[in-house]
C-alpha cells in the first residue's frame, strides 16, 4: 500500500552546509553575533533552506534575542513546504 505522494525537499548545497556549520562553530566559541550575521547573509544570498532559518533562530536565542528567533521560526516554517 502506497502512501500519501510527498515532495522531499532539497538538500542545501555543500556551501550552504559549510555555512551552517561554521556559524555552530563560531556560536560554541561565544561568537553569536558573528554567527548570526552569517546565517542572515547566506539567507540574503538567495539560500532560502529551513536549515538556515532553523540555525539562525536557534543561534538568536542563545544570543538572548528572542524576538529575531521568533521570526526565523516563522521564516522556517514558511520554508518547510
Amino acid at each position: 500500500m502506497a502512501g500519501p505522494s510527498r515532495k522531499i525537499a532539497p538538500a542545501p548545497p555543500p556551501e550552504v552546509t559549510y555555512a551552517i556549520n561554521l556559524a555552530w562553530k563560531e556560536t560554541l566559541e561565544g561568537a553569536h553575533a558573528k554567527a548570526h550575521e552569517r546565517l542572515k547573509q547566506t539567507w540574503e544570498q538567495e539560500h532560502r533552506f529551513p536549515e538556515v532559518a532553523w540555525s539562525a533562530a536557534l543561534i538568536a536565542a542563545r544570543a538572548g534575542d528572542t524576538s529575531a528567533s521568533y521570526a526565523w521560526v516563522e521564516l522556517a516554517v514558511r520554508h518547510t513546504d
